[in-house]
């Protein structure tokens, strides 16, 4: 029993001091992983809707690219028009602004140049942006054969 005592004496716990250090430290450490994912979170929100952004450019090019070469959308030069959605099949119903789950509210617009590159060919330029963002967050460009 004696020695079990004196081996105790003999060890020293922790100080005050050293404890508040150490949950200093871990404090700090919290703190930076807690700045990250806020980076993180916001950096993912904009990688989100640069893809859905990038999806809906190329489907509204692909759209305008199936219009027929008759039409004077595709013939004549139009400054940026407003692209309208097909929101609902059945009623034949479209809107400027499509919202997409989980990823927002988004409009397009497009540009026709015809004659780019060569006689024959119509430039199509397309932009997507987010509602309430400022610049657009997707562009595409392509270019349709008219004859």
């Amino acid at each position: 029993m004696k020695n079990l005592m004196r081996n105790r004496r003999g060890q020293n716990g922790f100080t005050l001091l050293e404890l508040l250090i150490a949950v200093t430290l871990l404090a700090i450490g919290l703190l930076a992983v807690v700045s990250m994912q806020e980076v993180a979170t916001k950096h993912t929100l904009y990688s989100n809707r640069t893809s859905v952004g990038a999806a809906l450019a190329q489907q509204v090019a692909e759209d305008i690219l199936s219009w027929n070469i008759a039409d004077a959308r595709v013939n004549t030069a139009t400054g940026p028009a407003d692209y309208l959605f097909l929101t609902d099949p059945a009623t034949n119903t479209f809107a400027q602004q499509i919202t997409i789950q989980g990823a927002g509210a988004y409009t397009a617009t497009y540009q026709t140049t015809p004659n780019v590159g060569q006689t024959g060919n119509t430039r199509v330029d397309v932009a997507v942006s987010y509602v309430g963002g400022i610049a657009p967050v997707a562009s595409f460009t392509t270019y349709k054969r008219l004859d």
